[in-house]
C-alpha cells in the first residue's frame, strides 16, 4: 500500500472557507483526510524581496504572497480566534487534521522563525502559539510544519518536546539526535529515487516531501506525471498545496490549475493501492 498525506499550508485568519471547500470538497465528501497547516497568528508588513523566489521574479512582490493583497504591507498581527470564520468552517469538516505552521510566519531581525537559536524566545513563542491552537481547536497540534522548510538545531530540540513530528522538504544532520547523525549525513548522498522520504529519530518522525509538485508556476499537465513518478519509487508522499495560489491575489480561481489538481486527486482516489491518510494515521502506521 502507498500512503499519501495532502498538506495545505498557510491557513490563517484571512483564509476564506470557500477557497478550501473548492479545493477539497471531492476528497472531504468521501471522508478523506486533508491536513491543514495553520499559522496561529499571521503577521504582515515584512519586506522579503528576492526571498519571495518566483513571486519576486515574476511579480516583484516584496511582501508575503500568502496574505491578501491589502494586508501584505500592513505590519499587524492577526491571530486566529475561536469564533472566527475559518475556525468555524474547519470545525464543520471533521475530515481536516490540524498541523501547526510556525507562529507568525515571519523573520525576526532577518532570521526566519524556524532558524531562531534563542531557546527562551523559541519556547516563549511555542507556548503562545500552542495556546491559540488550544483555544481554537480544543487541543494543540501533534505535528509541526516548518516555515520556509528550515529549522535550527536549537528549535528542533525544543519541538521534540511538544510534537510527534515535523514536515519539511529535506532533513539534515542538525535536525536529528547525536546517535542518528551519521545516518542522516549518509542520506545526503542518496538519490531521491532511493531515499526513504521519512526518518524516525526515536519516537520523533521527520517527514520529507518532494518539492513543489503543485505550483502555479509549474506546467499543469506535468504535475500529474511528477506525482505518478514519485509514487512509482516511494510508498509515502506528502503532497504540499498552497490554497492561495489557486486564487492568486484573492481573485477568481485559476480554472486550469484547479482542474489539474482535481485530476490528480481523482487519480489518487482511483488507485486501489493508494490510501489518503493524515499525519497521525501515518505516524501510527510507521510506529505500529
Amino acid at each position: 500500500m502507498k500512503y499519501v498525506v495532502i498538506r495545505d499550508d498557510d491557513i490563517c485568519f484571512f483564509t476564506k472557507p470557500e477557497m478550501l471547500e473548492t479545493l477539497y470538497k471531492p476528497l472531504l465528501d468521501l471522508g478523506k483526510p486533508v491536513t491543514l497547516s495553520v499559522v496561529p497568528a499571521i503577521h504582515g508588513g515584512q519586506s522579503a524581496g528576492p526571498l519571495n523566489g518566483p513571486f519576486w521574479d515574476r511579480f516583484q512582490l516584496d511582501y508575503s504572497p500568502c496574505l491578501p493583497p491589502h494586508k501584505r504591507a500592513e505590519a499587524h498581527v492577526s491571530p486566529l480566534t475561536a469564533d472566527c470564520e475559518i475556525v468555524n468552517y474547519i470545525h464543520s469538516r471533521p475530515e481536516y487534521e490540524i498541523a501547526q505552521h510556525g507562529y507568525n510566519h515571519i523573520a525576526i531581525e532577518g532570521i526566519r522563525e524556524g532558524l531562531l537559536t534563542d531557546r527562551h524566545l523559541i519556547t516563549e513563542r511555542l507556548e503562545a502559539s500552542r495556546a491559540i491552537m488550544q483555544e481554537c481547536f480544543g487541543r494543540p497540534s501533534d505535528f509541526f510544519v516548518v516555515p520556509w522548510d528550515d529549522v535550527s538545531a536549537e528549535t528542533i530540540t525544543i519541538l521534540k518536546h511538544y510534537f510527534k513530528g515535523i514536515s519539511l522538504h529535506r532533513l539534515g544532520q542538525r535536525h536529528v539526535s547525536w546517535s542518528r547523525k551519521l545516518q542522516a549525513i549518509g542520506r545526503r548522498f542518496m538519490n531521491d529515487r532511493i531515499r526513504a522520504p521519512y526518518f524516525q529519530d526515536g519516537d520523533f518522525l521527520l517527514l520529507e516531501y518532494p518539492g513543489p509538485i503543485l505550483s502555479m508556476f509549474n506546467d499543469y499537465k506535468g504535475m500529474k506525471e511528477l506525482t505518478v513518478s514519485w509514487l512509482k519509487n516511494h510508498d509515502i508522499l506528502v503532497m504540499v498545496n498552497h490554497y492561495w495560489e489557486y486564487f492568486w491575489d484573492w481573485g477568481e480561481p485559476n480554472r486550469e490549475f484547479l482542474s489539474a489538481w482535481h485530476d490528480i486527486a481523482a487519480y489518487l482516489l482511483d488507485r486501489p493501492d493508494v490510501e489518503i491518510i493524515s499525519f497521525s494515521t501515518l505516524y501510527d502506521h510507521l510506529y505500529s
